[in-house]
Formats: C-alpha cells, sequence, structure tokens
C-alpha cells in the first residue's frame, strides 16, 4: 500500500469525522489495485449489503465488526481502527 496513501487515510481520520464505511471502502480499493479483487463468500454483519467492502475487508482480515454482526458503517471511525485496519491491509497484501 502507497505510504503516502495511508498517510493521508491517517490523517483524514484525525482531522475529520470520517464514517467507518467511508475509511474501509478507500483501504479496500488500494488492496484491491495493488492484488486482485475480493470475493466475499461469507459475511456476518447484518448491517450492510453481502457485497459491501466491509464485507470485503472481513473476507481478507483487514476489519472486524464492532460486534459478531455488525460493523456500524455510518459511525466515525475511531483512530484507533484507522491503525489497525491501515495495519492489517499493510499486512495481507505483504503475505500475498
Amino acid at each position: 500500500m502507497n505510504t503516502l496513501f495511508a498517510i493521508w487515510l491517517i490523517v483524514s481520520a484525525v482531522l475529520f469525522p470520517v464514517s467507518r464505511e467511508k475509511f474501509i471502502s478507500e483501504v479496500v480499493k488500494e488492496v484491491e489495485k495493488e492484488s486482485s479483487i475480493i470475493v466475499v463468500t461469507s459475511c456476518p454483519f447484518t448491517d450492510v449489503s453481502s457485497d459491501s467492502d466491509a464485507c470485503k475487508g472481513f473476507q481478507v482480515g483487514i476489519t472486524a465488526g464492532t460486534s459478531e454482526t455488525t460493523f456500524e458503517p455510518n459511525r466515525n471511525i475511531l483512530q484507533y481502527e484507522a491503525f489497525l485496519m491501515l495495519g492489517k491491509a499493510g499486512q495481507y497484501l505483504s503475505n500475498r
């Protein structure tokens, strides 16, 4: 993942309210640019569609829900959640 893009995402999440849905969408878009399209085979979240970027992120271990069955897409992302998602995205890409 492009380091400058990762820094931009973190700064955006710190300075401006960013929803969890918007953040994971940007992360998944970058991951798919560098690897391949992520195919969702199962998704535990009941508050997003089964083909959402939240489910794609869950599928490859980039994100987890706020509970076993919810993602809370409209809630603003917390700083530590942003750092975790970016770290896991980097780990996913380095293991490919």
